[in-house]
């Protein structure tokens, strides 16, 4: 009698809770509560997407003023903080291409839309493939209240198969043929073909060296002149000259050319000294030559003279 009792206080007590809980869940009010707290729940797990749309069942106008506020609300602030990507998607030869097939996190997602693509922060491994098998691949790290991040993807055109021989292939064995021996230059052709270091310098020197000697010589004939007409101004004047005597030409001529000939062997030895250095400086080439460079008499004069 007692197990009987027992047996019917259990199965009352089963039959009170199914009809509680089936009251609770068609119970509109305790549908905004569960609601409302799942949001919160999703909310603090960074499930933007999923925390909203709770969201939006507690904000239904069969919910209670309190709850409706608080969800709308929530919709507002959690809209400002779901991050969205626009994914700008470009074939091998930079051709837009639009007719994608879409996967997030390898999970397949239909098509691209062409509008910008809404996820919850974190990391995602966006997929994209064409009809040929074209197809692009990344891993983006989206935070909250990233809105509107550019992306661009180029697709990898489709991997061409290839295809193995199914019959082995015979391969025929020769004996090898020693390649042409390729002669090796000769030393004395290749420091013929190779720049002298220092050459232009050298040459430079010799020229500018040249141009001084002339200027020397220049102004020493310019200087015998000079003299020349002085001795003979004042030979012609004797103990003295009017303004207008003729050896007063003499005179102006021999202080002309004295004048010419001053400046000509100053310049003269500037260039001279300012060519030895040039030539005595420039680079030489270890071993294979020897410069040199000397004054010798010539004809009318010093000639500068030298070798490299």
């Amino acid at each position: 009698m007692k197990r009987t009792r027992s047996h019917v206080s259990v199965t009352v007590y089963a039959a009170v809770l199914l009809t509680s809980a089936s009251s609770w869940a068609d119970d509109p009010v305790a549908a905004c509560i569960d609601a409302n707290e799942r949001s919160l729940t999703l909310r603090k797990q960074s499930s933007l997407i999923e925390s909203q749309d709770e969201s939006a069942k507690c904000a239904a106008a069969s919910c209670p003023e309190e709850i409706r506020a608080a969800c709308g609300q929530r919709i507002a602030d959690i809209s400002a903080l779901i991050p969205s990507v626009i994914l700008l998607v470009k074939d091998s030869k930079g051709v837009d291409v639009a007719d994608l097939n879409l996967t997030i996190d390898d999970r397949p997602m239909g098509k691209l839309l062409l509008s910008a693509l809404k996820l919850n922060p974190g990391s995602h491994k966006i997929g994209l493939t064409t009809a040929d098998g074209a197809h692009a691949e990344r891993t983006l790290v989206l935070r909250e209240g990233e809105v509107g991040r550019r992306e661009r993807l180029v697709l990898t055109p489709p991997e061409q198969s290839q295809t193995m021989p199914e019959h082995p292939v015979a391969v025929s064995q020769q004996p090898a043929v020693a390649a042409p021996s390729t002669p090796e230059p000769d030393s004395s052709t290749a420091n013929q073909q190779s720049p002298t270091p220092g050459r232009g310098q050298r040459v430079a020197g010799i020229a500018i060296g040249v141009i001084g000697l002339a200027s020397v010589a220049v102004g020493s004939v310019l200087g015998g002149l000079a003299i020349s007409k002085w001795n003979s101004a004042k030979t012609d004047c004797g103990a003295g000259c009017s303004a207008t005597d003729p050896a007063q030409d003499e005179r102006s001529t021999a202080s002309t050319f004295g004048t010419i000939s001053t400046i000509a062997l100053i310049a003269g030895g500037v260039a001279l000294g300012t060519g030895i250095i040039l030539f005595v400086t420039a680079p030489k080439k270890q071993n294979t030559e020897t410069a040199w460079l000397g004054v010798r008499p010539g004809v009318g004069g010093l000639v500068l003279v030298g070798g490299f």
